[in-house]
């Protein structure tokens, strides 16, 4: 096995949501799955990438007038679309580890 590629470190059995996902839901997978970012996938095309971070960012104001039980409401009503990174960048399984690095690096 020659593990300076993609395809030796990748995981292969990925944990998906559509767009349309309540955050809540993709919070409760990741925690669930113990993962740290999920492929955001519509009409089995990658659409965008959500990660952990991304989720646990998302924290309405208090200082704009809305009460908490406003807020609540707010984010149970949003979706994975409104918080992804779209268009994510991708890489052929058999690319060599260095050229991904040197890529995530650049872009």
């Amino acid at each position: 096995m020659n593990s300076n590629l993609i395809r030796d470190w990748m995981t292969t059995e990925l944990i998906i949501v559509p767009s349309n996902c309540p955050l809540r839901d993709a919070y409760w997978l990741m925690i669930d799955k113990k993962v740290r970012r999920l492929p955001v996938v519509d009409d089995e095309c990658l659409v965008g990438i959500v990660t952990l971070e991304d989720l646990r960012r998302i924290k309405p104001s208090l200082g704009i007038g809305l009460d908490l039980v406003k807020i609540t409401d707010i984010l149970s009503k949003m979706t994975i679309r409104q918080v992804m990174t779209k268009d994510p960048r991708t890489i052929a399984p058999d690319v060599h580890l260095i050229e991904a690095a040197r890529l995530m690096l650049e872009q």
